[in-house]
């Protein structure tokens, strides 16, 4: 294959992978929370962008996790809706019999996941993964890499030889 064209089949996937990328994929976002000394308390979600830039007027959604099925998902309920003020922070009463929650912040395309456990006290982020698009872009992309390297090894061993003779 001529070195021209390859080089061109390259630019054309460059150039069509960063149009058909999606904005949202950008940056990511996160989701944190503060809670109170005993449940039943306010519970304040945060939720910004990677950068800090908080996420403001995101929508919010609160889920009462109230077991698993048989496949190990958890059974979710909804619990609160709501939005975030213009400092990313949004606030709700907890039911003091419940200790399981689920939030789901989302903003033009972003979303941020966390659990929370009133018992363990621990939250966890959930980033969500690229987009289709975009994962099958990363994808060729990795695979066009390595036939690059693979061409390059064999133009120098090609090289060699022709030196020799």
């Amino acid at each position: 294959m001529n070195i021209n064209r390859c080089l061109r089949v390259l630019a054309l996937l460059l150039i069509m992978s960063s149009v058909f990328m999606p904005l949202a994929s950008a940056h990511r976002a996160f989701v944190g929370y503060f809670v109170g000394a005993d449940a039943g308390d306010e519970m304040q979600v945060k939720a910004w962008y990677e950068g800090g830039s908080p996420m403001a007027n995101a929508d919010v959604s609160v889920y009462l996790i109230t077991g698993t099925d048989e496949g190990g998902k958890d059974i979710k309920e909804l619990y609160f809706e709501g939005s975030t003020d213009e400092d990313g922070y949004c606030t709700f009463l907890t039911d003091r019999g419940e200790t399981m929650y689920s939030i789901v912040v989302e903003q033009d395309g972003h979303r941020a996941r966390g659990t929370i456990d009133l018992e363990n006290q621990a939250s966890s982020s959930h980033e969500d993964e690229l987009p289709l698009p975009a994962r099958v872009v990363a994808g060729f992309g990795y695979l066009i890499g390595l036939a690059g390297v693979g061409m390059m090894i064999s133009a120098r061993k090609m090289k060699k030889q022709y030196e020799k003779s």
